[in-house]
């Protein structure tokens, strides 16, 4: 798509656009003394007053004196609860039947006048219409089957010629995954359409707002009246709002003639839409009708996020249950936290369902399963680094953050890197190969065409072809979900925290070497002793020891000992037991009997274990 193109749709006014669709009427009146300060060119067919001279005119002048007693009740109860309020619009002697709906922008109130057609009790629905189609939307088990049945519902209410599930992906591009439509059409399930075709500005206004509706694609707008200088109108909320030029070319080159979008939203995040797309001529909805697609917008929003969460439950409990049993090995790992992620079932590769995974800790690299040569490993680690540290980093396609990437594609296209916080520089990387996929989009999403304002300027334009065209896509893996990404951030958390306990470890366990053990060799006057300190690791307390010990008939005795391994109250034994053997010996007391009262000092200070050995033991 031509960066111009989307430029010039990022920059339209479209919560601005200073007209309205002409099957209504727009006031926009003070809300202390309804003075109107704002009129819409056509309110002259309906109230027979010229919008120039209706400015400044009390609102009681236009609509019938009981019309304007609901909208001032209206304004004190809550303007969206009291919507539509049954309006008469006064021309002359004539009064004709409207919906009046209201909102507030700022201080003032906006009034928008619909007057009723002749089909609009025809197009009434009942509530038992409703329930009927709130209980065929809960009845469906999955996430397709309910997608489908909200299409046919909704096409069941409106007439709609084609009324389709539309679903963004995270690059939001969408895809038609359900559809009711005439049988004489073709369809557009499975197509996809590119994300310039709903602009980010439109997607935040659909967020916003549940409906919008376009009763008849080729209407002129009208535009609106107010005194010079007078800024501009926010009409976000507005249901005459006029629409963009470039989204209504759009769907004229689709052959479409009335269109309507019901927002499908989950969590305050735009899912998707249900699209309504009219082909045999313009289609206007009655306000009641409206209203009850966009109560099914908001029940199929709840259902689909919850069909969606229980379609994707088993996945989901495995994943928590492979990351509870990893991170219960951590937590006997000690110093051994590599060996602990790559050595026992489930690994750390398993834990997301990836086909690799690779962990520096401590600046040693382990890896396991499919993974790209340290050299890239050390260049993705670099590329993907979150806002904070232990936040995941994913990506499904990482040649589309840097193409140099490329030769590994086939192993690491999708890539999920949680970066530890333990000042050592350490990460853990989760890999999953490319899919090679054929997406079939509706038309060619890179398609613009060049059109001409009134003055002659060349203008960019939406696409006119919306015929299937293929399209081979490379160097992108299955998605990361939500729950893969939060078992990632768990267990990026449990080895920081493993890795803080061996740190800390490491350090008492030093210190108290420090003080059980002496590294310096004992001094002997005439003699020269070497000994070797043999350490027992970075977390065990103690080692092997040697002892020099001068006896008084100037014999010289050696004592040898280990405290290696059996926790702090056995060194510090040990060092009592040592202090109390070396003074034995400087007693002048035989072997025999300086075992004999070593026995005896290790009874005292072990009481609990068995006798220790005495002389007169056989």
């Amino acid at each position: 798509m031509n960066s111009d193109y989307l430029s010039a749709c990022e920059d339209e006014p479209i919560r601005t656009p200073g007209s309205i669709q002409p099957h209504g009427v727009l006031l926009v009146v003070t809300q202390t003394d309804l003075s109107i300060i704002r009129a819409s060119e056509n309110s002259v067919a309906l109230v027979g007053i010229e919008p120039g001279r209706l400015l400044g005119r009390h609102l009681d002048e236009v609509l019938s004196d009981k019309t304007v007693g609901r909208l001032q009740d209206a304004v004190k109860a809550g303007l969206e609860v009291a919507n539509p309020i049954p309006a008469f619009a006064l021309n002359g002697s004539r009064a004709t039947s409207c919906d009046l709906i209201a909102h507030r922008v700022g201080s003032n109130i906006v009034v928008e006048l619909e007057p009723h057609g002749p089909d609009h009790d025809a197009l009434k629905i009942t509530f038992s219409q409703l329930r009927v189609s709130t209980a065929r939307l809960s009845a469906t088990p999955s996430l397709q089957g309910l997608s489908q049945v909200l299409a046919e519902e909704v096409q069941q209410i409106t007439g709609f010629d084609r009324v389709m599930i539309y679903r963004f992906d995270a690059d939001w591009c969408g895809e038609v995954i359900a559809e009711a439509r005439q049988t004489e059409l073709d369809p557009f399930l499975g197509q996809r359409f590119p994300a310039s075709d709903i602009p980010t500005q439109a997607r935040a206004l659909y967020t916003e707002n549940w409906l919008r509706t376009i009763g008849d694609v080729s209407y002129e707008p009208v535009p609106l009246w107010a005194e010079p200088d007078t800024p501009p109108l926010d009409m976000s909320k507005s249901v005459l709002r006029s629409v963009s030029p470039v989204h209504l070319t759009y769907l004229k080159n689709m052959g479409v003639t009335a269109s309507t979008s019901i927002s499908l939203i989950e969590q305050g995040n735009l899912w998707g839409l249900i699209a309504c797309h009219h082909y045999s001529g313009p289609r206007q909805l009655p306000y009641e009708v409206r209203s009850a697609i966009e109560f099914l917008g908001h029940a199929g929003s709840l259902l689909l996020a919850a069909k969606e969460r229980s379609d994707q439950y088993e996945d989901s409990v495995a994943v928590a249950a492979a990351q509870m049993t990893l991170m219960a090995t951590l937590s006997k790992a000690k110093e051994n936290i590599p060996v602990a992620l790559t050595s026992f079932r489930p690994t750390v590769a398993d834990v997301i369902n990836a086909t690799g995974a690779a962990a520096f800790i401590d600046s040693k690299l382990t890896t396991i399963g499919k993974v790209p040569d340290s050299r890239w490993l050390n260049a993705i680690a670099s590329e993907l680094r979150a806002t904070e540290p232990g936040v995941p980093y994913p990506t499904d396609s990482l040649t589309r953050l840097n193409d140099s990437f490329s030769p590994i594609a086939d192993v690491a296209s999708g890539v999920v890197v949680v970066h530890i916080p333990d000042g050592g520089g350490s990460w853990i990387m989760w890999f999953r190969p490319e899919v090679v996929t054929t997406v079939e989009w509706a038309g060619d999403p890179a398609a613009t065409t060049v059109g001409h304002l009134t003055d002659g300027t060349a203008v960019l334009g939406p696409r006119t072809s919306f015929a299937a065209w293929k399209e081979l896509v490379q160097g992108k893996a299955a998605p990361w979900t939500s729950y893969e990404l939060h078992a990632a951030r768990e267990l990026g958390r449990s080895v920081s925290e493993a890795i803080r306990l061996t740190q800390r470890t490491t350090e008492i366990t030093e210190a108290m070497n420090r003080e059980f053990i002496s590294v310096r060799s004992p001094f002997v006057d005439g003699l020269e002793v070497v000994n070797r300190y043999r350490h027992g690791g970075p977390s065990i307390i103690g080692g092997d020891w040697y002892d020099v010990v001068e006896l008084p008939n100037h014999h010289i005795a050696l004592t040898i000992g280990d405290i290696a391994g059996h926790g702090i109250p056995a060194a510090a034994t040990m060092t009592q037991l040592r202090n109390g053997l070396r003074a034995f010996l400087s007693e002048g007391d035989a072997p025999a009997e300086t075992l004999g009262r070593l026995s005896q000092l290790v009874n005292w200070l072990l009481p609990s274990e068995p006798p220790a050995w005495s002389p007169t033991s056989t």
